[in-house]
């Protein structure tokens, strides 16, 4: 039996001995500690006592499971004289500070711990300057009983030693339980350097107290514990001690600032007062500071300086400008922000001049922005306009693309002429240029300019610029005519794109009429194609795409395909990909999918990527079950994957015209059956009939005798065996698929017209089983539940009593969820489906139901399963696989919090500590509170996933929660937390 099966609980008397035995993680002195307890050796005690390193971990744990109790067994006192002797003093105040939690008022459990070890020469106040339990419910516990019972010398003594960060604690309990006795202990005991001591007593009793700490502040050595000394006297008598403060401020400030928030700290206090001493800290070196051991947070200091002093502040922000110049990498976007905000007119010269500098030096960060030019932009262009012009003409691509939105702001009349001056010019990156400024203009002449360019420009990079800017304001792109295109590109044409795609080895292309699309116009297409890094046609191949016969150009795509697939499938030919979608038919939808599984599987997720927007390209049925099946299978991992096929599929919606749910419902594969009806196969004369069973398996009858038939007779033909073995796989992964589909719907509570219901559900050959196996409810007009039923194998419906249903034709249908069945209603479902013999696909009537009690209806906060501590890759398993989603990765790589959303409009989000972004093996992860808000009102508030308190108007009260989602939250939790099936914590479970 391994330790750690203790671990949360407590061992009664007599059990000490069993579980050190069973420990198998302690060393030498654990063995010595086990010998002990065994039979109270004083030589193993002894040993232990002289050991350099005598496995204070272990005891660690053991003290960690002793029960806490004012009663001792022999075991348990062995087991304090055990922790004695290996100094483990922090082990022992740890239970005896578990033990005074739960003191009666009349027990002296201190008292009895103290005198087991009193022998060991452990004196009372030894013990007592160890722990933290002093008080209780507004009373002392025998632990401060014994605080006060000391001498004051004693206590002096204690106070003195605040080595485990009691003393707040023990100062509160003191100055309430003994206030006139404790002056003259506390001006012995108390460190006038350690200036935090005294904020307790200063709050308490500050007319008293100022008058001890007072005369001790000018010999503190630290300036900065001479500061805070300084500010308790002040804020007890701002009148008195103002000067004081004031000065020690100063000094603090000057000397170079060991935190920057006590510079926050004073200029909170004392504004303008302390700003000369901020402007002398700007001024100083960082080197210097940085020699002395001291922080340097100039750029700290500098933003309290400003949100303290506001417009008086603007000398600080000289000062810092002055000092602290720009290295070749860095910027002073902030600080020439901070002038901008402040400025009164009178340092608007130095803002152009900062400006100047900063847009010289065209600092891009990692994330694309140039601070320096969005300043000059909100400045205003037209005050920089020489500097911005400049910009556009830079040899860096990124700064040009940047400047272009910028100078585009100084008006048609400023930029047009300039910029169809560059048009005309020699280089080709400043031609692209002038087509996004023009572009970004936006005027029928700024226009008109780029569309006349469109057939004279040589460089076939700025065409396409052309082309792309001209179809984004809305104007005809593309040059209509394909011959004149296919010739301006002849000298580009001369050899194929990629030996695999040469089109003399590729099935010809014929035109809409039948003529021959010609090798000359198909290399032009691949060539057009591969020039587009986007999984999309071309924007002047269009038209020639919309030419192609649809018959060549699916041999075409396929072979294309496979060609491109079997040279190894890398990344600078993807656009054969891009040919394969828009030209191809069903064909192609299988290998897509098969090397967008194969790319996941070998980490290749931008492939990945392509492969599924290719997929949403392709115009053939098959394709839309395809991106239903990828959109499930890749939901939540690997993110680019789950986004794209996301997107996928929502493209298909809106290009049909229906919603996602629709669509789910169109792509449920029929497998070659038609509505509500068997499939018939003719087998060496035997007519054999095949149907879907409610097991979803494919079942067989002998159409002559009725009789059901293991298999296909032998001399069936290959083809239908082999076409029957297909749909047998295709029905399987249909029924996983829908059964996923399903569950979603009912925790969504999807409803279907009565008709529609019908007609999908009753007579779909693999929705027809979740008719049977499920429970559906009949909604009226209002969405008021009213019967419930099932559908029996021959396709009528029943009760649970067995009694026939007949379904009207208004209203809607819909899954049943349990929490919308009384418990006599759940039972007489479960009786019934037990008696039929019918399994649910997934649990519908067995999911918790857990109801908000009324008692915590206004309540912002589900706490219930708050310290509940999770393997951290179990966790993230679980959660995962329940469709919650992490939160914002944190710099230090740690995620704060997972996400579920909910399609009626709400996210819970469960916060959570000690969570890697990728778990180690050992990882646990401690849950703690989840709370509900409505869909797109969580943020991740920054390193805090969930608000300070409940006040947040963001929250959702818990009455406020859909009650389907509130329950299904909570049993997502009990999931997540290894508490299946159960309604613990304050929800109330039916």
């Amino acid at each position: 039996m391994k330790a750690r099966r203790w671990r949360g609980g407590e061992l009664t008397m007599g059990r000490i001995l069993e579980w050190a035995s069973s420990y198998d993680q302690g060393g030498k002195g654990w063995s010595r500690v086990v010998t002990y307890i065994k039979g109270g050796s004083p030589a193993a005690l002894a040993q232990l006592a002289a050991m350099k390193d005598p496995d204070t971990l272990a005891i660690d744990e053991l003290a960690k499971v002793l029960e806490a109790s004012g009663t001792l067994d022999e075991e348990h006192r062995r087991a304090l004289h055990a922790m004695v002797a290996a100094k483990a003093f922090s082990s022992l105040a740890s239970w005896l500070d578990r033990a005074l939690a739960e003191e009666g008022p009349d027990e002296d459990r201190f008292g009895t711990a103290a005198a087991e070890v009193a022998g060991q020469g452990v004196a009372p106040r030894t013990l007592l300057h160890l722990l933290a339990n002093v008080a209780r419910d507004d009373r002392p516990t025998s632990a401060g009983r014994a605080l006060l019972a000391l001498s004051d010398e004693d206590l002096a003594w204690v106070l003195a030693r605040d080595e485990y960060s009691n003393l707040k604690t023990w100062l509160e309990f003191l100055l309430d339980a003994a206030p006139d006795r404790m002056p003259p202990i506390l001006d012995r005991a108390l460190d006038p350097d350690n200036p935090w001591d005294w904020d307790v007593p200063m709050e308490k009793d500050p007319a008293r107290y100022a008058e001890i700490l007072a005369p001790k502040v000018g010999s503190i050595q630290s300036l900065r514990c001479r500061y805070y000394a300084a500010r308790h006297l002040f804020r007890a008598d701002p009148a008195r001690f103002r000067a004081v403060a004031l000065e020690a401020a100063r000094a603090m400030i000057v000397d170079g600032l060991e935190w920057q928030s006590d510079a926050d700290d004073a200029m909170g206090l004392f504004g303008v007062d302390v700003r000369d001493a901020v402007i002398a800290y700007m001024k100083t070196p960082t080197r210097v500071l940085s020699d002395r051991g001291l922080s340097f947070q100039h750029s700290s200091v500098l933003h309290s300086a400003v949100d303290r002093l506001g417009r008086d502040a603007i000398p600080v922000v000289l000062a810092y400008l002055d000092t602290m110049r720009p290295e070749p990498e860095e910027s002073h976007a902030a600080e020439v922000g901070y002038l901008m905000d402040l400025d009164d007119g009178r340092v608007t010269e130095r803002i152009r001049q900062e400006l100047d500098l900063g847009l010289k030096a065209k600092l891009i960060d990692h994330r694309g922005r140039f601070d320096m030019l969005e300043l000059a932009a909100r400045w205003g262009p037209e005050k920089m306009a020489d500097p911005l012009w400049a910009l556009v003409r830079d040899p860096g691509k990124r700064a040009r693309e940047l400047a272009v939105p910028v100078v585009a702001k100084l008006g048609d009349a400023a930029v047009r002429p300039r910029a169809i001056e560059m048009l005309d010019g020699p280089k080709a990156d400043l031609r692209e240029t002038a087509v996004a400024l023009l572009a970004a203009l936006g005027t029928p002449e700024a226009l008109d300019a780029v569309a006349a360019r469109r057939d004279v420009e040589p460089d076939e990079g700025v065409r396409d610029a052309i082309l792309l800017a001209l179809e984004a304001a809305g104007r005809p792109a593309a040059n209509p005519d394909i011959a004149a295109n296919v010739a301006r590109m002849s000298a580009s044409l001369k050899k194929p794109v990629a030996p695999w795609a040469d089109e003399a080895k590729l099935p010809p292309l014929h035109n809409r009429d039948g003529s021959p699309l010609g090798p000359e116009a198909t290399r032009y297409l691949l060539v057009r194609q591969s020039r587009t890094g986007e999984i999309a046609p071309d924007i002047e191949a269009r038209a020639l795409y919309d030419r192609i016969d649809p018959a060549t150009g699916a041999d075409f795509a396929e072979a294309l395909l496979d060609r491109f697939l079997d040279s190894g499938g890398e990344p600078s030919g993807r656009w054969a990909l891009a040919v394969a979608g828009r030209l191809g038919d069903a064909r192609v939808v299988p290998a897509l999918v098969r090397s967008l599984d194969g790319w996941v599987k070998k980490n290749r997720l931008k492939m990945a990527e392509y492969a599924v927007q290719a997929l949403a390209l392709v115009r053939d049925e098959a394709t839309l079950s395809a991106l239903d099946d990828v959109s499930r299978r890749y939901r939540v991992k690997p993110k680019n994957v789950a986004q794209a096929a996301g997107e996928a599929i929502r493209g298909a919606a809106e290009r049909l015209g229906i919603t996602l749910d629709e669509l789910g419902d169109r792509v449920v594969p029929a497998l070659g059956f038609e509505p509500g009806r068997p499939r018939v196969v003719e087998a060496g004369g035997k007519r054999i009939e095949v149907a879907v069973g409610l097991d979803f398996k494919l079942h067989y009858r002998d159409l002559a005798t009725g009789k059901p038939v293991k298999s296909l007779p032998a001399s069936t033909p290959k083809e239908a065996k082999a076409e029957l073995k297909d749909v047998a796989a295709g029905l399987r992964d249909a029924a996983k698929a829908q059964a996923a589909r399903l569950e979603e719907q009912l925790v969504r509570q999807r409803r279907w017209p009565v008709a529609r219901w019908r007609g999908l559900f009753l007579d779909h050959p693999v929705l027809f089983p979740f008719a049977v196996r499920l429970i559906w409810g009949h909604y009226d007009d209002s969405g008021t539940l009213g019967d419930t039923f099932r559908a029996m194998e021959d396709r009528t419906l029943t009760r649970p009593s067995d009694e026939g249903y007949e379904l009207p034709d208004s209203g809607s249908v819909g899954l049943v969820h349990p929490l919308e069945l009384d418990a006599p209603a759940r039972d007489a479902w479960r009786t019934h489906l037990a008696d039929h013999e019918i399994t649910p696909p997934f649990p519908q009537l067995e999911r918790p139901v857990i109801r908000v009690p009324e008692s915590r209806r206004g309540a912002r906060f589900l706490v219930d399963f708050r310290g509940k501590t999770v393997h951290a890759l179990s966790f993230k398993g679980r959660a995962e696989r329940l469709g919650w989603t992490r939160g914002p990765v944190l710099d230090n790589g740690s995620v704060h919090a997972y996400v579920r959303k909910s399609p009626a409009g709400v996210e819970a989000v469960l916060a959570l500590e000690d969570m890697s972004v990728q778990p180690f093996e050992d990882q646990e992860t401690t849950l703690k509170d989840a709370a509900f808000f409505r869909s797109g009102a969580w943020n991740g508030f920054d390193y805090n996933p969930l608000p300070e308190d409940e006040s947040d108007p963001r929250l959702l009260p818990l009455g406020d929660v859909p009650p389907v989602v509130y329950s299904e939250v909570m049993g997502d939790l009990a999931r997540i937390a290894g508490q299946a099936g159960t309604g613990e914590g304050e929800g109330e479970e039916d």
